[in-house]
C-alpha cells in the first residue's frame, strides 16, 4: 500500500481547513416501532451494495473507510466538503475502499416530508439501476442539500437530478414510489455507536474500527490507517 502514516502534500490542504466539526454531529435518538416499521423492506440488489450491511462501496483499496450520513445532515455536509476529497483520491489511487452507508436521523427537521428517508431510499435506487453514476449521485445530493426546516427536495427533484447524471426511467420510478424507504429504516438502526451515545451523522469507521471526527484528517483518518507500532 502506497499510503502510509505521514501526512503527504496531497493533503495539506485538508490539514489547514478550519472547519471544525461538532463531536455530536446530527443526532437520532431510538424509538422501538410495531412490527410492520420493523419490517426491513426489499434489499438493494447491486454489483456494488451489500444488502446485508447496507453500504454502498466504491473502489478496491486494501484499507476500508465506512461512512454513515444523512443527507440532510449539515454536518455531513461538512464532513464531505472537507474530507471527500482525500478519499476521492485516495480510491482513485487504489489506497481505499470506501463504503457509504445513507441513513435517516432527521425525517423530524422537514416538516413532515421525510427527507432524510426519501432521499437515502433514492441513493439506493441510483446504486441499484445505475452503479456507474452513483458516486456522482452521492455528490449531487450534498450539492443540493436543503436547509433544516425545510421539505427537502421533492422526488421530482431527487429524479431529475439522477437523470441530468443518465439515470433511466426504472430508476425515475425506483425513487418516485420510496422502494428502499423500509430498507433505509431497518439499516439505520444498525448504526453503530460511540458507548453511551445515541446514533449521530457523521460516523466513521476506519477498518471497522469506531473514529471520533474532529475536523483533523490527519488525526482523524491518517493516525488511525497506520500501523500499530
Amino acid at each position: 500500500m502506497s499510503y502510509d502514516k505521514t501526512p503527504k502534500s496531497r493533503f495539506a490542504l485538508w490539514l489547514t481547513i478550519g472547519i471544525t466539526l461538532a463531536i455530536a454531529g446530527c443526532v437520532w435518538i431510538f424509538v422501538a416501532g410495531t412490527a410492520s416499521e420493523n419490517d426491513p423492506g426489499a434489499a438493494p440488489k447491486s454489483s456494488i451494495v451489500n444488502a446485508e450491511t447496507g453500504a454502498i462501496s466504491y473502489g478496491t483499496g486494501e484499507d476500508e473507510i465506512a461512512t454513515f450520513v444523512d443527507f440532510h445532515c449539515p454536518s455531513c455536509l461538512m464532513f464531505e466538503q472537507s474530507y471527500g476529497p482525500a478519499f476521492d483520491e485516495m480510491v482513485a489511487q487504489g489506497d481505499l475502499t470506501l463504503q457509504i452507508h445513507p441513513i435517516s436521523i432527521l425525517d423530524r427537521m422537514s416538516l413532515g416530508a421525510d427527507y432524510s428517508t426519501r432521499s437515502a431510499s433514492a441513493m439506493y435506487c441510483v446504486a441499484e439501476g445505475e452503479p456507474d453514476i452513483s458516486y456522482d449521485y452521492f455528490k449531487a445530493l450534498y450539492a443540493n442539500q436543503p436547509e433544516e426546516g425545510t421539505e427537502g427536495l421533492t422526488d421530482t427533484t431527487l429524479v431529475n437530478l439522477a437523470r441530468d447524471l443518465g439515470a433511466g426511467d426504472d430508476t425515475a420510478t425506483c425513487i418516485k414510489e420510496g422502494t428502499f424507504v423500509k430498507y433505509v429504516t431497518a439499516r439505520t438502526k444498525d448504526t453503530p455507536t460511540h458507548e453511551g451515545k445515541s446514533i449521530s451523522t457523521p460516523t466513521v469507521l476506519v477498518n471497522e474500527k469506531l473514529v471520533t471526527i474532529t475536523g483533523d484528517f490527519a488525526a482523524d483518518i491518517v493516525a488511525a490507517l497506520a500501523p500499530a507500532e
